[in-house]
């Protein structure tokens, strides 16, 4: 479930002097700033808006917007929404962008040890394939499965095929976690064999998905 919504935050100033108060005839006033913001589960992420306001010390009465003439509005946003005042409501969307970065450099990462790994298969290499893609196999809603490289032969590559088909990739990543591919029965005995070429393009056409090297 994604929580989500705006908010208002306050920013207090400091006490002022200004014109006086249209009911009470006052003329000190507490000065503050309204930020809107959109959040997700409560972290404020990206700022949508900026009011300021002052209130009458007698009355309470509060006045914002264009009720504040021009120059008192542009000198309370300069005091109140400075960088340290409204740093906070971004910080969503630092944590956001640095999660972002996290998580491509992790995937360019792994992207690179995984051409590295189909550039020089070895024995007991363990292939994510697409049936469909790999073996031309139309398993409906179980698309997913695992090879495995027996013998490496120069070019050639010799692997066993699963005999269990998966909904989802990470399946077949838990029952790797668990160690249920070393389970008897788990590939089948009969073998397929690709060149180092033919993974290559499974690799690149998202044929193949994963490669792990125990």
């Amino acid at each position: 479930m994604i929580i989500y919504g705006t908010k208002h935050r306050t920013i207090n100033g400091s006490p002022m002097e200004a014109e006086a108060c249209s009911h009470c005839g006052q003329t000190a006033f507490n000065s503050y700033g309204l930020m809107r913001y959109f959040h997700l589960y409560h972290i404020p992420t990206v700022p949508l808006g900026k009011t300021v306001g002052v209130q009458c010390m007698h009355c309470k009465r509060n006045r914002t917007g264009k009720e504040l003439p021009t120059e008192l509005t542009h000198r309370l946003k300069a005091a109140l929404f400075s960088a340290k005042h409204t740093l906070t409501s971004i910080i969503g969307l630092i944590v956001l962008l640095l999660v972002a970065v996290a998580l491509y450099t992790g995937v360019k990462e792994s992207n690179a040890r995984e051409g590295e790994l189909i550039a020089a298969p070895a024995a007991g290499d363990l292939y994510t394939i697409r049936f469909s893609k790999v073996l031309g196999m139309e398993n409906e809603g179980y698309d997913y499965g695992l090879m495995k490289a027996t013998r490496v032969m120069g070019e050639l590559v010799s692997l066993t095929v699963s005999n269990v088909g998966y909904n989802k990739a990470k399946g077949i990543r838990k029952d790797i976690s668990k160690g249920k591919v070393n389970d008897a029965g788990y590939f089948s005995e009969s073998e397929v064999a690709f060149t180092i070429n033919d993974l290559q393009a499974f690799h690149a056409s998202n044929g193949i998905t994963a490669i792990k090297r125990p």
